[in-house]
């Protein structure tokens, strides 16, 4: 298929210039043992890939998925939120904390459930915020909490945050009106612009993220899943990194490029 080749020609490049870019993987709204669970860890087992689970705290079933993850490696756990239920106004997109609320009651509420997250095996001081939300009340609140780490969205990248970074800029799925597969086409070509991009502004540490959904994921998310998990794995042009080591200190250098990775 055309979008893998060029995927490999932008791969080639990386190479001839003595470099592999970094890729993650991180999974949202995690919070109990599904099928669909199952299938993600699954996959992460099979190919030797990190996966970093963004759980929500508030979720009934984490006493299961700790079982789940206890036999596990390479399987870390992010907190997402508190219970990643909607708190907007008419009009604004949702958020789980206004912009307009107070750092510290924010930080109050994310501190109170982070235990629950701690307790699970694989636990990361990672804040993903639902519905890929950043903020400056937020971020502030984040490091009264004293978190380490912060991944939203491909444009939320911030000099000066003081926690380290690592966003995901490749969403397999389209969200309106409904979530479905984006597409295979869509999907390499969104990572192959963002490896030209890390390439040409010469951030080659910069992290690039892979962003699923077990949930919410149809056949079509599942298999291309499948494919580009394999297809990486082998590829001696690519590594994973190890999100234990990345969220362990601040870095800010990939803010520029992903400022403008729309």
């Amino acid at each position: 298929m055309i979008a893998w080749w060029r995927l490999g020609r932008e791969l080639d490049r990386w190479a001839a210039a003595g470099r592999r870019p970094r890729l993650w993987w991180r999974d949202d709204d995690a919070g109990d043992v599904t099928p669909a669970l199952e299938a993600l860890l699954g996959l992460a087992t099979r190919f030797q890939v990190p996966l970093v689970l963004a759980v929500i705290p508030a979720s009934a079933g984490l006493d299961r998925l700790g079982d789940a993850l206890a036999c596990r490696s390479g399987i870390f756990v992010a907190q997402h939120g508190v219970s990643h239920e909607s708190r907007r106004h008419a009009g604004e997109c949702d958020t789980e904390f206004r912009a307009d609320e107070a750092p510290a009651a924010i930080a109050s509420r994310i501190a109170a459930v982070w235990p629950r997250v701690a307790a699970l095996p694989g636990s990361l001081k990672l804040y993903v915020p639902p519905w890929n939300d950043s903020h400056p009340a937020l971020h502030l609140a984040l490091r009264q909490a004293g978190f380490e780490g912060f991944s939203a969205g491909a444009t939320s990248a911030l000099t000066g945050l003081g926690m380290r970074q690592a966003h995901v800029q490749v969403d397999l799925l389209r969200w309106k009106p409904a979530p479905r597969f984006k597409g295979r086409g869509a999907c390499l070509a969104r990572l192959r612009r963002m490896l030209a991009r890390r390439r040409l502004a010469g951030d080659w540490a910069g992290p690039i993220g892979l962003l699923t959904h077990h949930l919410v994921h149809d056949a079509a998310s599942w298999a291309f899943l499948e494919e580009l998990l394999g297809r990486l794995h082998a590829d001696r042009r690519v590594e994973w990194l190890d999100p234990a080591r990345e969220f362990s200190r601040p870095r800010a250098s990939a803010a520029a490029a992903d400022a403008t990775a729309a």
